[in-house]
């Protein structure tokens, strides 16, 4: 006959006293920026390339050679996601100028503009707070 197996003896586990941590001060903080997250600039934009004022978006930048375009005077802060520059464009106004609907026409304009007066009205164009995130966001 085969010898019967016989169960480990399980062993108690020693007791510990647990280390005793000083609570974490809060420290209250400043309310986080809505708009801040790395989001591109929805809004199509003027940029130069081989001399000549053209206007493109994001998508543009982000379709060929964008380490390239992402070079281009303003792109940087136009689409911080695709050129990963968020810590660049975090809180800061895009400085290209900008293509938009307001009052039911085409308007270029560029984020100076949405600022002078009527911001409420002018952050509120579709796209605007991702472009102009100093001007239209209030924890900036």
């Amino acid at each position: 006959t085969a010898p019967t197996p016989t169960a480990p003896t399980p062993t108690a586990p020693t007791p510990t006293a647990p280390t005793p941590t000083a609570p974490t001060p809060t420290t209250p903080t400043a309310p986080t920026p809505t708009t801040t997250s790395c989001v591109d600039s929805p809004l199509r934009f003027k940029v130069r390339k081989d001399g000549k004022m053209i206007t493109r978006s994001c998508v543009w930048v982000a379709t060929r050679s964008t380490n390239l375009r992402c070079k281009f005077e303003g792109v940087k802060t136009m689409c911080p996601s695709t050129c990963k520059s968020c810590s660049e464009a975090t809180c800061v106004d895009a400085t290209s100028r900008l293509q938009f609907i307001y009052n039911g026409r085409k308007a270029t304009r560029d984020c100076t503009w949405v600022g002078r007066k009527d911001v409420i009205n002018r952050c509120n164009v579709n796209g605007m707070k991702d472009t102009c995130r100093k001007t239209c966001d209030e924890s900036c």
